[in-house]
C-alpha cells in the first residue's frame, strides 16, 4: 500500500490531489492468493482525513470515487 500526493498546476491556488493505492478491494499476492485491502485501505483514508481536516489553512476536502477521475 501507498500514498500519493500531487499539486494540481493546472488549478488554481494550492490544490492538491492525495491517493491510496490500491484502489482494488483486493490484490493477488504471488500466483494464487488474493488479499483483500478494503478495511487496511478505509484506516489509512479515516487517519488522513482527520490529519487533513484539522489542518486550518486545508479549506476544501474532497474524497473522489475512482469512477470520477
Amino acid at each position: 500500500m501507498f500514498i500519493g500526493c500531487g499539486n494540481q498546476l493546472e488549478a488554481k491556488g494550492n490544490q492538491f490531489l492525495v491517493f491510496i493505492d490500491p484502489s482494488k478491494p483486493q490484490v493477488r499476492r504471488g500466483l494464487f492468493k488474493k488479499v483483500r485491502t478494503v478495511e487496511a485501505v478505509e484506516r489509512v483514508a479515516d487517519a488522513l482525513d482527520k490529519i487533513l481536516r484539522s489542518h486550518p489553512e486545508i479549506k476544501e476536502l474532497r474524497w473522489w470515487d475512482e469512477k470520477e477521475v
